[in-house]
Formats: structure tokens, C-alpha cells, sequence
């Protein structure tokens, strides 16, 4: 079960970040080939880190409850 909530936390967060992505595209920013690829490993990897986070946060305050 917590590999699947795991990977649900992933989704969401990826999709949050994505959406800021989006927005930078909305202003003109990052069309360039190479910014493309920089923002879009760039939001994989905060995605990665900030669910870790997330759950290592989440996970310390469930257990000193």
C-alpha cells in the first residue's frame, strides 16, 4: 500500500511542478531545445526530491504521534 501511495504523492507532485513549468511557457520562456530538456529533467528530479521529502516529513510526524 505505501509503494502505491508513494507513487501517487509522485504523480501529484509532478503534475504541480509541471503546471509551474507551464506557466514559464505561458510567459515565453523555455522554448529553447536545450531549455526544454534543463526544465523537463529539472522537474523530474524535484519531483523525486520533494516527494522524498514529503514522506520523510510525513512520516516523522506519524511516528512521534
Amino acid at each position: 500500500g505505501r509503494i502505491a501511495l508513494f507513487g501517487f504523492a509522485a504523480t501529484l507532485v509532478y503534475h504541480l511542478l509541471n503546471g509551474v513549468r507551464h506557466l514559464f511557457w505561458d510567459i515565453g520562456w523555455g522554448f529553447e531545445i536545450p531549455q526544454l530538456y534543463r526544465s523537463g529533467y529539472t522537474v523530474i528530479g524535484l519531483s523525486l526530491l520533494l516527494t522524498g521529502l514529503l514522506w520523510y516529513v510525513g512520516l516523522s510526524i506519524g511516528a512521534a504521534a
